[in-house]
């Protein structure tokens, strides 16, 4: 049976406690300010005052991997790596941590293993012309997905209000990623009125996040024909904005080609879209 969500929590809190960190003596601690201490008034002379410097030692010993590996196995078993939980965002500090503990979590979580899951999302009316989802290149490293480009023709959403990839984009928002890279294929269709990124339709993502099925930080929308022809990226405009309705602060990253076309879009969030802070 696996832990209940209380339980990661407080094993999360104790193994934050075993994480290694330094301490720093307060005012009363004799290292400094003991009665044999060397201060300004007692300074042999010549000899320089101390420093902050001086008052901040390293704890000779990391906790956690002090234990026996069999009890580090089974704290594993309370952690969560999987784009697809909320409780990935408060084990990938301790999973960068160290290589021990890296090759060690790696090992008994197996994060790759949520890639297939993550790859097989799609739209069935895309049969012809398939989305392809592909991680980041230091997934091959590194295992956990913590970004991904997506690959989709144009979506028709601009004569039917109920556009076939709903669902596809509601999946892919969720996932608990640093960044998602969304690349629109294929020639532009004749109902884009502007012809580029201006025409973003609100449906596409602004709707998804001011209903709050938003938890990735950055999002880009990249227009391909007009991104990868020559000139297609000259320069970036940078707009601080909010969403209506919570009021969560993202900023809008613009950029355009020789023509003033918008090849690109990037919303981004330190919340994820949210009012509340998430790592």
């Amino acid at each position: 049976m696996p832990p209940s969500r209380h339980a990661r929590t407080k094993t999360l809190e104790k193994f934050r406690l075993m994480m290694p960190r330094s301490h720093t003596h307060q005012p009363h601690d004799n290292a400094i300010h003991g009665p044999n201490a060397t201060t300004p008034n007692n300074a042999a002379p010549g000899a320089d005052p101390p420093t902050n410097a001086d008052a901040i030692v390293s704890q000779p010993r990391n906790n956690l991997l002090t234990l026996p590996s069999e009890l580090r196995l089974l704290i594993f078993d309370y952690m969560e790596l999987s784009p697809m939980r909320p409780e990935c965002l408060g084990w990938l500090g301790a999973y960068f941590t160290c290589r021990q503990l890296h090759v060690e979590m790696r090992k008994h979580l197996k994060p790759e293993d949520a890639l297939p899951g993550v790859t097989s999302l799609t739209c069935q009316n895309h049969q012809t012309d398939p989305i392809v989802i592909s991680p980041a290149p230091s997934f091959d490293n590194f295992g956990v997905i913590q970004e991904l480009t997506v690959r989709i023709p144009i979506p028709d959403c601009y004569n039917n209000r109920r556009w076939c990839c709903s669902q596809f984009f509601h999946s892919i928002y969720l996932l608990y990623l640093h960044q998602l890279n969304i690349i629109l294929t294929g020639p532009i269709p004749d109902e884009l009125p502007y012809g580029d990124l201006k025409s973003l339709d609100p449906i596409l993502f602004v709707k998804y996040a001011e209903q709050g099925q938003v938890n990735c930080k950055t999002i880009k929308f990249t227009l391909d024909c007009l991104a990868n022809a020559d000139s297609g990226r000259v320069h970036t405009i940078v707009l601080e904005n909010e969403l209506r309705g919570s009021r969560a602060p993202y900023t809008l990253a613009i950029t355009q080609d020789n023509e003033d076309r918008q090849s690109e879009r990037t919303f981004s969030s330190v919340t994820r879209f949210k009012r509340a802070v998430l790592v």
